[in-house]
């Protein structure tokens, strides 16, 4: 088993990602087959109490507009804001960097290779000049998850 040589922390988190709340699991972990519970299913014992702890703030041009991306660690969303005006921010959308896990429990998800960011830790905003595409993005780095990708923006 991995976590056993990645250490006692570590291992707390995926058993509290994988606890079922009935000490059973769920009757479809989102293959068809009993096991852990999607995400969209489960609550750590810490939300309640800290709420969605945003974690990080980048800012950067897209669009011709500024705009700040900021995350929250335990909701794993991105909310983006335009920034153009400083004094004004408003809110543009927000989304969830990791939709597989709503149904599908963190095991089925990676397997399938769309499991996102679990608990972003990380992100850099690339402007268009520095982006690998050649469109203004973010990266984002999940610590939960072990994943990296890279979201662009659609002007």
């Amino acid at each position: 088993v991995l976590y056993n040589a990645s250490g006692e922390g570590f291992r707390a988190v995926i058993e509290e990602r994988n606890a079922f709340p009935d000490g059973k699991g769920c009757a479809d972990g989102g293959d068809n087959n009993t096991g852990a519970c999607p995400l969209g299913q489960t609550v750590d014992e810490r939300s309640p109490r800290d709420g969605a702890a945003p974690e990080a703030v980048v800012a950067g041009v897209a669009c011709g507009r500024l705009l700040a991306v900021a995350t929250t660690e335990k909701q794993s969303s991105a909310f983006i804001y335009d920034i153009t005006v400083v004094s004004r921010p408003k809110l543009l959308f927000v989304r969830h960097l990791s939709p597989a896990s709503k149904l599908k429990n963190p095991g089925v998800a990676y397997g399938g290779r769309e499991l996102g960011e679990i608990d972003p830790e990380s992100l850099v905003f690339l402007e268009a000049e520095f982006s690998p595409s050649g469109k203004a993005g973010v990266l984002f780095a999940g610590a939960t998850s072990g994943t990296v990708s890279f979201w662009e923006f659609s002007c």
